[in-house]
């Protein structure tokens, strides 16, 4: 069966969603490991070293829940009910990912020679 003819008008939509696409991952790639490190120095400059755990695993568990409920309250939690993770698998990569974040943080405290 052939395709409907497609014009210029679809094919500028089809650029301009795909233009979203690329910016919504490179942010994501970009912005991700950077609110993570903002994440670490406001803590850091709120607590010091004397609180910096507490404070910053009270910062991110109150953003783990406020998402949580903004996605329960939205209606968008559905979309998740049909997947299925393997359990080892995301208890393996949660503390991967915060040794590699945190590894990150103490090579920079390093290489500013403040370690």
């Amino acid at each position: 069966m052939p395709s409907p003819p497609r014009g210029k008008l679809w094919r500028l939509r089809e650029t301009v969603l795909g233009i979203f696409a690329f910016s919504g991952v490179s942010i994501m790639v970009v912005g991700g490991p950077l609110a993570v490190m903002v994440s670490f120095f406001v803590a850091y400059s709120i607590a010091g070293v004397a609180y910096f755990g507490p404070v910053l695993i009270l910062f991110w568990a109150s953003l783990v829940v406020g998402f949580v409920v903004i996605m329960e309250k939205s209606g968008k939690a559905r979309h998740f009910e049909g997947k299925e993770f393997p359990l080892f698998r995301s208890l393996v990569a949660i503390p991967l990912a915060f040794l590699m974040v945190a590894g990150s943080f103490v090579l920079l405290l390093v290489l500013m020679h403040r370690i």
